[in-house]
Formats: C-alpha cells, structure tokens, sequence
C-alpha cells in the first residue's frame, strides 16, 4: 500500500497513513520516519485483550463515524456501576456467577444472542478464554453456536443471553424449562456495547479470581510463538519444514496424527472424525476445530455445518477458531486450561500466495508455522489432536462419502 500510495502522491505519502500501537514499538518508529498524518499511542499497561476502550478500539470506531461521546457515555455510566458497593455492583455480581458456576462444573460459557449482536461474540471468546485459561483451570467460551435439539446441552453449560429484540426467546425458554441457567442481559441499543465492554472486562477478572488464576497474563500463547519462530528458522535454514508421514490418506487429504488401531479409517473423513471422537469420548468435555484456511463465508457455512453434526452427535459444546486467529483466544485455554478437549486441526495448501515484506518468506509458510507450532504446543500439553492436511482449502471434501 505504501508504494501504491507514494506513486499517487510522491510528496507526503505519509499523510495518508496513521498508526495505532503502543509507545516505543517498530511501528511507531516508521510512523515518525514516514510522517504518518497520526500517531495514536494506547496505554501500554493495558493488555490487548482489555483493549476495547483505548485507542486500539477508539479510534476505529471514530473513523466508522460512531457517536464517541454516547459511546463513551455508556462506558461512564457501567464504570460508575461497577464502583458500587459489591452486592449492587454488575461486574462483581456477574463475574462471582461466572466463577462459582466454573468452579461447580459449569464452566462453559455459551453465549446466545440476537443475529447482530454475533460479532460480540468473538470478542468475548479471547477475553474469558484468554485470561481464565491457564493452570489447569479456566472457562470455555462458546460463541456462535448453531442450534442443538434442547437434549443435546451439557450439565456444564452456563448460557449468557444477550438480547435487543428477543430473537431467540423459544431456545430460552427451552433451556430454562429443561433446568439450565441462563443470564438475561437486555441492551438498549448498539451503543450499550461500550457498557459490555466494560462490564465483562470487569467480570471476567472477578471470575478469574475466583478460580484462582492470573487474569493478565498467557504463557501458553508465548509457548506456541516460541514454537513457531522455530519452525521458521528450521524452514530458512532448510527450506522446507520436518516431513511429517501420513499415517492415513484419502484422495486430497493426509492424516498427519496418529491414529488409534479401532478408529474407523475408511470411508469418508467426517466419518473418520466422528470415529476419533467417539474413541476418545471418555474424559473429553469439548471439541475445539482450528482451521487454519480462509475465513470466508463459505468455510465458514462449512465448518459450522461440521460443528452442529458433532455437537448434535455427541451432545458436546464445540468451538470454531481460525488461525491464525484463536491463537489469541481460545488458544490460551487449549494448553492452558484443563485436559479435557479434543482438537481437529485442519490445514491446507495455498492457492494464492505472497511474501511478507522484509522476512523473505511467504504468508503460506508462516501460516504453516504457526499451525505446526500450535500442535507442538498441544501435544507437549498432552492434547489429543487430529490433523487433517487438505492440498488444496476445499472443505466439501470433508463432506464427500
């Protein structure tokens, strides 16, 4: 962008650029060398995760033309709440519910909310996932679950219901009817998202008290960049990554994890990944599927697809991640938190590909990387992964019989 920037104005590039980082970063330094026409520096104390209302969130949502100062006023106001005296205090009180209910068994948060309220969700995953996750301990947040017949919730569920217009009141009332408990949250508008941020950044470092972890740091997140800055280095000293041997093939896909003598390895793979999860049932709370392939809309459609077949199957909470994405979410509660998962990895060759400026490799590779080097770090956490390596990012093919 900056070269195609420069050839239109040649002049002042620079005026047509602004940086958002933390003081005394490489960015900042290019920022100022460049003439960036702004430089906003956050508060360097506050973790990325805590970050909604600093400058990473702000300025964003200036340059979409929000209301900053209603905005802001919605922040105030939960601030203001969350000062109160602690059995009237919104963050204490829903964070002492989030903690208790963890500490009791019902430690996966699964979040349900009006169709544009869904984006929320994604924020909250690495908030609860990313500071409770570590020790052993933590709460597992479930966002943007397809729909499960009432039957097939687990007894570890809490829900949390965010709701404008009461879009899925019949899947409360189920739940409630059937003895889950759910939190009602009402919002106002799409301003009272600045209140959310706010109160659940509050009760999450409640709850994570509660359990008895560090809500602020995550040193599994650092494990796996360790890991993947190795592969690289290996990949530039060797130029290529450890050949990896297959320990099953189907046309256009290698199973590059072992697999338990009874897992059924003929016929199609999503009856070989029912077979894997049927085989390490025992002990295993949750299915986490990390796709490190694009993020569109229809892998997405896909791998919701796979997650509502496994969640109805084996009445299983699932979560969906795209990496490098999760790394920074429910990454920090896969090696972190409790041994209780299963993992599907699934991988594929690029199609399109371009290097990464000054690094002399491509974004094909450090994205391979960082998918190696999160299962290194699963496995050295005793993990069970299954990995499913696809040559070419074509989901249907996990669908073919």
């Amino acid at each position: 962008y900056w070269n195609k920037v420069t050839a239109i104005h040649p002049d002042n590039p620079g005026e047509y650029f602004i940086a958002i980082t933390d003081p005394g970063t490489a960015l900042e330094k290019k920022a100022y060398d460049r003439k960036f026409g702004n430089i906003f520096l956050a508060d360097p104390q506050v973790g990325g995760r805590n970050s909604a209302l600093t400058a990473f969130g702000m300025v964003p949502a200036a340059l979409l033309r929000v209301d900053l100062n209603l905005f802001i006023q919605r922040a105030v106001f939960m601030a203001e709440r969350c000062q109160s005296p602690l059995q009237s205090n919104p963050g204490f009180t829903l964070g002492a519910i989030l903690g208790i209910a963890a500490r009791t068994g019902r430690d996966k948060v699964t979040l349900i909310t009006d169709d544009k309220w869904a984006p929320f969700g994604d924020w909250l995953e690495q908030l609860v996932a990313e500071s409770s996750g570590k020790d052993g301990k933590g709460i597992l947040p479930i966002a943007n679950e397809p729909e499960l017949t009432i039957e097939k919730y687990s007894e570890d569920r809490l829900f949390i219901r965010l709701e404008q217009n009461g879009e899925r009141q019949k899947l409360v009332d189920e739940l409630i009817e059937n003895g889950h408990p759910v939190i009602s949250i009402h919002l106002k508008d799409e301003y009272d998202l600045a209140a959310q941020f706010y109160l659940w950044e509050i009760a999450v470092a409640t709850a994570c008290s509660v359990i008895g972890v560090n809500s602020f740091d995550q040193p599994d997140v650092q494990d796996a960049k360790v890991r993947t800055l190795a592969g690289l280095e290996e990949y530039r000293q060797n130029g290529r990554f450890p050949e990896v041997i297959a320990h099953a093939e189907y046309p256009r896909v290698k199973v590059l994890t072992s697999l338990p003598p009874t897992v059924e390895r003929r016929g199609s793979i999503q009856r070989l990944i029912f077979s894997y999860i049927e085989h390490n049932l025992e002990n295993s709370e949750f299915v986490a599927i990390n796709a490190f392939i694009p993020k569109n809309e229809k892998n997405e459609t896909l791998l919701q697809e796979l997650r509502r077949k496994i969640g109805q199957k084996f009445a299983l909470p699932v979560t969906l991640g795209f990496g490098p994405r999760f790394l920074h979410s429910t990454g920090q509660f896969h090696k972190g938190g409790p041994n209780s998962g299963l993992f599907v990895l699934i991988t594929a060759q690029r199609q399109e590909d371009i290097e990464i400026p000054d690094q002399s490799i491509r974004f094909g590779v450090f994205q391979r990387a960082q998918a190696i080097g999160d299962l290194r770090a699963l496995e050295a956490k005793d993990r069970k992964v299954l990995w499913l390596d696809l040559t070419e990012p074509d989901l249907k093919i996990l669908f073919e019989q």
